[in-house]
């Protein structure tokens, strides 16, 4: 009977202690469970943020490269529009140069210095075009434009050898002035490829090819020299008669009326020559003298095709 108390005491308490392990162990469960769920959420939002950092800087990076490859086309734009500007300039003198034996061309853009030419600035005819350095002399020596030869006013001959290049107008005042005080002005002003050889509508010297000279480099410098000083006298005085040219057949042919155009022409048989300024959105100076030309109407139109697209292409 003893034996069977101790038994059944043994019994009960191996079975307390099977229950309170069990409580202890499916009492802990949860708790772990939570703290593994908890573990795992931290670990989740953890990984979100990386990924949404890592994102965020792929979206900037991806951001930054656009944009750079943004600025390198518009940088390759910019050049390939000089590059074009440049090329059509060139396609339309070429044309200028196939139709005369002796060619220099220049095209200086004011505002921004930039300059296409085909650098040739040896002597070549001038024909009327030595007419704007007799009138820069009558101003800068400061001849008394009343001055009266043969019943017209010295202001008027000048006038009308600039904007109508009447040839006994300019002979009058070559006359009145004296070739020899010409050629010595032109070397102290710097122009040294201009010299005055003959006077107008003498036939017996141009017979014999004595003619009157210039160059790109002297017509492109006196130009120059009106723009930049267009609001100071005598130039202002200069740039106005310039402005009432008469004779449109080559730089002023295609630009339209609405622009204003200070030019002088020069015409032989075989030379086509005209320089001016040119007051387009960016002025520009244009020099063209041509010697040896065939086909002078084809030559104009090429002239005045050079003149349209320095104006209306850059």
């Amino acid at each position: 009977m003893e034996k069977r108390r101790k038994g059944l005491f043994l019994g009960l308490g191996m079975l307390m202690v099977v229950v309170i392990f069990l409580v202890i162990r499916f009492g802990q469960l949860p708790q772990q469970s939570d703290s593994i769920s908890s573990t795992n959420t931290n670990v989740k939002e953890t990984i979100e943020e990386t990924n949404s950092t890592r994102s965020s800087e792929t979206i900037e990076i991806m951001e930054t490269t656009q944009s750079t490859q943004s600025t390198q086309s518009t940088q390759t734009t910019t050049n390939s529009d000089s590059l074009t500007m440049n090329q059509t300039i060139q396609l339309t003198a070429n044309e200028i140069e196939n139709l005369g034996s002796e060619v220099a061309y220049g095209i200086y853009y004011f505002q921004t210095g930039e300059y296409y030419s085909n650098e040739n600035n040896q002597s070549l005819i001038s024909a009327s075009i030595i007419k704007v350095f007799i009138m820069e002399y009558i101003f800068m020596k400061e001849l008394d434009l009343q001055t009266v030869l043969n019943g017209e006013t010295v202001a008027t001959l000048m006038e009308r050898m600039i904007q109508i290049s009447d040839n006994e107008a300019t002979n009058q005042l070559i006359d009145w002035i004296g070739v020899e005080k010409l050629n010595q002005y032109f070397q102290e002003a710097g122009y040294l490829d201009t010299v005055l050889n003959r006077k107008m509508l003498d036939f017996t010297n141009q017979g014999e090819r004595i003619e009157n000279y210039t160059s790109l480099k002297d017509t492109m410098a006196f130009l120059q020299k009106i723009y930049q000083h267009q609001q100071q006298a005598p130039y202002r005085q200069m740039l106005d008669i310039l402005l009432g040219q008469q004779v449109k057949t080559k730089i002023g042919n295609q630009l339209g009326s609405e622009l204003p155009v200070a030019n002088k022409t020069g015409e032989l048989s075989d030379v086509e020559n005209d320089i001016g300024i040119v007051f387009a959105e960016e002025p520009f100076a244009m020099v063209v003298l041509t010697n040896g030309v065939e086909n002078t109407e084809a030559m104009r139109i090429a002239i005045s095709q050079l003149a349209y697209v320095a104006a209306y292409e850059k």
